[in-house]
C-alpha cells in the first residue's frame, strides 16, 4: 500500500502507544475535517482464567470518515503483566464504520490476528461513566477453528466518537460604514452550530481626515468569543461579553444581508453596533456600507 509523506506523519503523530507502533493508512488524508471517527488510545482490563497474572489489552485508533471514505485503521494486543505479547489484531483494510448512537460505534475491518488474515469488528463506547472496547477477530482460511474475543473497560487512556458539527446558522462580514464625519470599519465572523456559537467581532472607529498612514481609532470595541447568533430572514444578531477601548462590556451586532432581498437596483447591506460598559456608558454606530460584504445565512441556504 502506498502511503505519502504528509499521511504518513499523520498517522506516526496519531500512534501514542510504543508497544503498538503506527496505525498504517487506507487512503490519503484530507485537509478538510472529518465528518465522522473514532480515536483514541490507552489499555482495558483483561483477565486469562489459565493464568494468575492480569492482562491487558493495550489499543491505538485511529479511523475517520470523509463523506463515504473510510481513512486510518486501528492495532490492538494482548499483553501479560509481565509483558509478554499474547495476540495482536491489526486492521489492514477498514470496511465500515456505523454509529449505534452518538457515542456507539462498530468498525468492521480486514487485517490480521497474529499471522492469519482475519475479519475484525471493533465496538467502542464513549461514556462519561467509563470507556469500553469489544474487539473480535475470526481468521480467514485457517485449519483452526478458533475466534478471538475480548472485551472490557478502559483502564487507562481514552475513546473518543466525534462528529462534525453541524452549522445551523451562519453570519460573517467586513467593510465600512459612515460615523458622522469618520468612519467605523468592522470585521466579524460567526456560527452556530450543533457543537454551540463561535465566532468574534472587531470593530473601530477612526477619522479620514487624520494624515498617518496607520490613524489612530477614536473608538475600538472586540470580542473575543461571540455567545448568541440568531438568523431571521436576512437578519443576524451577534452577542458577546468584549472591550471597547480596553473597559468590559457587552456587545450586539446586528448586521443585515441585502443581496438576499430582491429589488430592482442593488441595496447596500446594512451594520449596527452597540456596545454597553459595566457602568452604563454607551456606544452605537448604524449605517449602510460604504463598501464591503455582508452573509447570513442557515443550514438550508449555505
Amino acid at each position: 500500500m502506498r502511503v505519502n509523506k504528509k499521511s504518513a506523519a499523520y498517522l506516526i503523530l496519531a500512534a501514542a502507544l510504543v508497544v503498538l507502533g503506527s496505525v498504517a493508512a487506507s487512503a490519503q488524508v484530507d485537509i478538510l475535517p472529518p465528518d465522522a471517527g473514532v480515536h483514541g488510545s490507552g489499555a482495558i482490563a483483561l483477565h486469562n482464567d489459565s493464568t494468575i497474572s492480569r492482562t491487558v489489552g493495550l489499543f491505538d485508533i485511529k479511523v475517520a470518515q470523509y463523506g463515504d471514505a473510510l481513512h486510518g485503521g486501528f492495532r490492538f494486543a494482548e499483553v501479560t503483566a509481565d509483558g509478554v505479547r499474547q495476540h495482536t489484531v491489526a486492521s489492514k483494510d477498514l470496511k465500515s464504520l456505523k454509529f449505534l448512537a452518538r457515542n456507539h460505534a462498530v468498525i468492521t475491518a480486514v487485517g490480521y490476528l497474529d499471522s492469519w488474515h482475519a475479519e475484525i469488528t471493533l465496538e467502542v463506547l464513549d461514556d462519561v461513566a467509563g470507556d469500553w472496547l469489544h474487539i473480535v477477530a475470526k481468521p480467514i482460511n485457517s485449519p483452526l477453528d478458533f475466534i478471538y474475543e475480548r472485551a472490557g473497560g478502559v483502564i487507562k487512556g481514552d475513546i473518543v466518537v466525534f462528529h462534525r458539527a453541524e452549522v445551523t446558522a451562519y453570519a460573517k462580514g467586513e467593510g465600512v460604514i459612515a460615523v458622522g464625519r469618520n468612519l467605523g470599519r468592522f470585521a466579524f465572523h460567526a456560527e452556530s452550530s450543533s457543537a454551540g456559537v463561535n465566532g468574534k467581532i472587531y470593530y473601530a472607529e477612526y477619522s479620514p481626515w487624520i494624515s498617518s498612514m496607520m490613524p489612530w481609532p477614536r473608538v475600538r470595541i472586540e470580542v473575543p468569543h461571540v455567545a448568541v447568533l440568531t438568523v431571521e430572514g436576512n437578519k443576524a444578531v451577534l452577542a458577546g461579553h468584549g472591550a471597547i477601548n480596553g473597559h468590559p462590556a457587552k456587545v450586539t451586532v446586528i448586521a443585515v444581508d441585502n443581496s438576499m432581498v430582491l429589488t430592482p437596483l442593488p441595496v447596500p447591506d446594512e451594520f449596527t453596533i452597540h456596545a454597553i460598559t459595566e457602568s452604563g456608558r454607551e456606544y452605537k454606530a448604524s449605517g449602510p456600507l460604504r463598501h464591503g460584504d455582508i452573509v447570513v445565512g442557515t443550514a438550508n441556504t449555505r
